[in-house]
């Protein structure tokens, strides 16, 4: 599909159609984001294999910290790296970092794999995370970290430069999963906070 699929963007993976649980379904902190995690819920089971050291070595000093501090500063890089994926289309950067059960994750890498097909790039950054704080109680080697997920409303790009589809602005309160694993932090998943 071209422009308008793929023009959810980061923030419109929670805000169009992912917040709540189809009918009939049970909800479940690694199915779609869910409307109210508690602490006890885990954004997802558990961090996938680490990547070797050589891919994660741009990671800034602060996010290989094994503290929440560390833990929020990862969860800025995994955004940032995941904006740079949609600017470029190219989705190995926050592939490297995401658990393989990370089911944000895998919409997110899904919809840069749909612009690189469709020969589409984000304009600017589509979304950014702003007031991280703690997220209450995780599980051994997790963080919860509570954010606003923002999407700014970015333009994406045909090879040609022309505007095909333009993304609706919005914002989300979300939990943040990161796990710890020997090779760092690695994002666990993004659910819906309210």
């Amino acid at each position: 599909m071209r422009g308008a699929g793929v023009a959810l963007g980061v923030t419109g993976l929670l805000l169009v159609g992912g917040c709540s649980e189809p009918e009939g379904t049970d909800p479940s902190p690694s199915a779609s984001p869910s409307a109210s995690p508690t602490a006890s819920e885990s954004p997802s089971d558990s961090p996938s294999p680490s990547p070797s050291p050589s891919e994660t070595s741009d990671v800034p000093a602060a996010a290989r910290e094994q503290t929440p501090e560390g833990a929020e500063a990862f969860a800025s890089y995994y955004m940032d790296v995941l904006n740079q994926a949609m600017t470029s289309a190219e989705p190995d950067g926050p592939e490297a970092l995401s658990a393989d059960s990370c089911r944000f994750c895998g919409r997110a890498l899904e919809t840069v794999r749909q612009l690189s097909s469709d020969n589409q790039v984000y304009e600017e950054a589509p979304a950014r995370l702003e007031n991280l704080r703690p997220g209450g109680d995780a599980p051994q080697d997790q963080v919860f970290i509570r954010a606003r997920l923002v999407q700014v409303g970015a333009n994406v790009l045909d090879d040609d430069g022309e505007v095909v589809s333009t993304d609706q602005s919005g914002t989300a309160e979300v939990l943040v999963g990161v796990g710890w694993t020997d090779d760092g932090w690695r994002l666990l998943d993004v659910e819906s906070a309210s």
